[in-house]
């Protein structure tokens, strides 16, 4: 009947609305709408945290309550974040301040557990525990490594990876302006990549579980341009990747870089690639030479010299047998900085460290060119920054199709994966335009 059928379109349209009403409040939820295969695995994740949780409850209730209360009571983190250690007198939550208080109710405990405060001055390291203690830490990439216990493990790492994936390192002051385009970037594509970021130290990361940047903050120091600082701040992000075995690929990136290719593209002309991709070049002579020995200062040679002195872009795509000669190199490295930059602390040794240790022992596999594209304006000291009164299609094809290179020994116009530098007001049109012209979903 008309009446029945009615009352039916309406209860269809309620449940319609009550679906939507959840989804929308599930996308608020996790800010996945970039990803949504992220709700499934936010589900299995919100389960098995409360699965472990029951567990863990259950295993130390079984115990007593005075066990419960000096394990919680006690907690702390030792010095060197590798195995938490325990105290009767005091404790230490995840933000690294000690006090004399009483006990914290479980549920509060947990739920600090899982907060990361990377500007911490002891960040909780990887638990090891042989008492079941219910601590959550999802700082991944975290450690209490110094530079050069870093650069040692990283030269002890295998050569041939166990996995086919591309390590994303991103050096960034801060928050990442462009997350929303990397999230869809990285969309499904989960088993192919690893990011790692390197921030201000006192910049604390505040980011949803859901998204791919979540959790891989690598431990910082302050980086500035142009000097030995910068080239640390690189050298960190490149041996924390090292030490992941499944990482056969490493791109270096800025907060200001994006992808102008979708996630598949560039990942097998990457993978793909017989070549490594970084620029070293020589300038002209006289610059060349003024800027190497620096007047007075020649104590770079004989290692170092004016045939094998070069310049390039710090953005490289580098595979896994070049990336090891880094943490391997203490001759090159020490002459750049004890000799090419102490007399002259602004010294861009980003732009020469790098192209010079890889032109002096692996010049036969380098491509001499980077897939990060950028322009400098005559005689600037900084690349060209992109706004949103020129980011447009034009501007993203002519950087995607509108250049000549070789790869793999035969032309091509596909020469760039990534592009910078890119201003946060051209966000919304660069969103605008990834689907259509970078094909990205």
């Amino acid at each position: 009947m008309p009446g029945e059928a009615m009352i039916q379109d309406r209860e269809s349209t309620s449940s319609s609305k009550r679906d939507s009403q959840r989804v929308r409040l599930w996308r608020g939820l996790i800010h996945s709408d970039y990803c949504p295969s992220k709700k499934t695995h936010m589900y299995a994740l919100l389960a098995s945290i409360l699965f472990v949780g029951s567990v863990c409850f259950v295993v130390m209730s079984s115990l007593g309550p005075n066990y419960m209360n000096s394990r919680i009571q006690g907690l702390s983190v030792s010095p060197t974040g590798d195995i938490p250690s325990y105290s009767k007198t005091s404790k230490r939550d995840v933000s690294g301040n000690a006090n004399a208080a009483g006990g914290m109710d479980i549920s509060a405990q947990i739920q600090k557990a899982v907060i990361i405060d990377v500007n911490a001055s002891a960040p909780p390291g990887q638990l090891l525990l042989k008492d079941p203690v219910c601590y959550q830490n999802m700082s991944v990439t975290w450690h209490q490594l110094s530079d050069e216990q870093l650069r040692q493990k990283a030269s002890e790492a295998p050569l041939q990876s166990r996995g086919s994936k591309i390590a994303f390192m991103f050096i960034t002051k801060g928050p990442m302006p462009f997350a929303s385009m990397w999230e869809r970037y990285f969309c499904g594509h989960e088993n192919q990549y690893s990011i790692f970021l390197h921030a201000h130290p006192d910049y604390v990361p505040s980011l949803n579980p859901a998204s791919p940047f979540f959790g891989r903050f690598i431990p910082s120091q302050e980086a500035e341009w142009g000097k030995v600082s910068l080239q640390e701040a690189e050298n960190r992000l490149l041996f924390n990747a090292i030490l992941d075995e499944t990482n056969s690929w490493f791109v270096l990136l800025s907060e200001s870089c994006i992808p102008v290719e979708n996630f598949p593209n560039s990942y097998r002309h990457i993978t793909e690639s017989q070549q490594n991709f970084i620029m070293a070049f020589q300038e002209s002579t006289i610059l060349h030479k003024t800027r190497l020995y620096r007047g007075k200062h020649k104590q770079m040679a004989p290692e170092v010299v004016v045939d094998n002195f070069r310049k390039g872009s710090q953005w490289f795509q580098i595979n896994r047998d070049l990336a090891l000669l880094v943490p391997n190199d203490t001759m090159f490295y020490n002459k750049f900085v004890n000799y090419f930059c102490q007399p002259h602390p602004v010294c861009y040794i980003d732009e020469h460290y790098l192209p010079t240790l890889f032109f002096s022992s692996r010049s036969e596999t380098l491509a001499f060119r980077t897939l990060t594209y950028f322009e400098f304006p005559h005689h600037g000291p900084h690349p060209t920054k992109w706004d949103k009164t020129n980011t447009n299609a034009g501007l993203i094809k002519w950087i995607r199709e509108g250049h000549s290179c070789s790869y793999n020994g035969l032309p091509t116009n596909r020469c760039y994966m990534f592009a910078r530098k890119f201003d946060l007001n051209a966000l919304p049109n660069l969103l605008e335009l990834a689907h259509d012209i970078m094909g990205i979903p």
